[in-house]
């Protein structure tokens, strides 16, 4: 592979039937891969395929982030429907925590495929994706036939804001600050001094759009004198507010706001 000027691998475990030999086989072509004196990217499928082998969930990530530069830690491969998504986003709603202090330059989780482009899903889905996966800092691999992209989905791929976020030099794993019902809050710390992004996703399959309300200082965020917010999915600007002032939007049903907070010094 070096050989061949190969940038990326990735492992899976399709070979495998023994869970436990996962933690031999994958530190040992990571060696081999280091021992052709190339920079290869390694990723590896070792966290899901213990799980998928019968191994259960794996609680101590040291070694496979010391191992890979890339870890699949959910078990099943993402298909192109809304279900599928949402048991990725859930895995990650119930067990990041496991992971979290392990994510760092060198080392991430990846959440699978991005989706959109295909079929299965609208493009509020879409919406919901790109700003998780963005948050998590998921590699922005596509499942797609980019020929064919619509302008939609061309929208939300491309969208730079969104992709700034997903690539932020300072690599801070988000957080999930809240759930209540079906919304889901998270956040995440941006390289800009005192800047943050906040994701508000609603898992909700039907209905109305659920109001989402909320105050910074109700989390303790409190360090500038106030912030300027934008959804920097859609562009749309709240404006600035205060750490006490109250926040109202709106998350459609399967739907997502990615907000990016931008500290304000001289706000009177």
């Amino acid at each position: 592979m070096a050989s061949w000027e190969v940038d990326l691998v990735k492992a899976g475990a399709c070979g495998v039937t023994n869970y436990a030999d996962c933690n031999s086989a994958y530190p040992e072509f990571g060696r081999q891969l280091n021992m052709t004196g190339r920079q290869i990217l390694y990723h590896c499928d070792w966290p899901g395929a213990i799980y998928a082998k019968g191994g259960g969930q794996v609680s101590n990530f040291g070694d496979i982030s010391r191992t890979c530069n890339l870890f699949k830690a959910y078990g099943r491969t993402i298909q192109d429907i809304w279900d599928s998504m949402a048991d990725v986003f859930k895995y990650y709603s119930d067990t990041s925590y496991l992971f979290r202090d392990w994510i760092r330059p060198g080392s991430y989780s990846d959440a699978d495929q991005l989706l959109m482009g295909n079929f299965g899903l609208s493009d509020d889905q879409q919406r919901f994706q790109m700003a998780f996966w963005s948050l998590v800092m998921s590699p922005l691999f596509v499942s797609t036939d980019l020929r064919t992209l619509g302008p939609d989905s061309k929208r939300i791929l491309l969208n730079r804001r969104v992709i700034d976020v997903n690539q932020d030099p300072l690599a801070d794993m988000p957080t999930q600050i809240q759930a209540q019902g079906q919304l889901y809050i998270w956040k995440k710390r941006l390289s800009l001094p005192g800047a943050f992004a906040i994701g508000l996703f609603y898992t909700n399959i039907f209905g109305q759009p659920s109001r989402a309300s909320f105050r910074l200082s109700d989390y303790n965020i409190v360090e500038a004198v106030a912030y300027n917010v934008t959804d920097i999915l859609t562009g749309l600007n709240y404006g600035l507010f205060k750490p006490w002032h109250t926040l109202d939007c709106e998350v459609n049903p399967m739907g997502a706001r990615l907000l990016q907070f931008d500290p304000v010094d001289d706000f009177v």
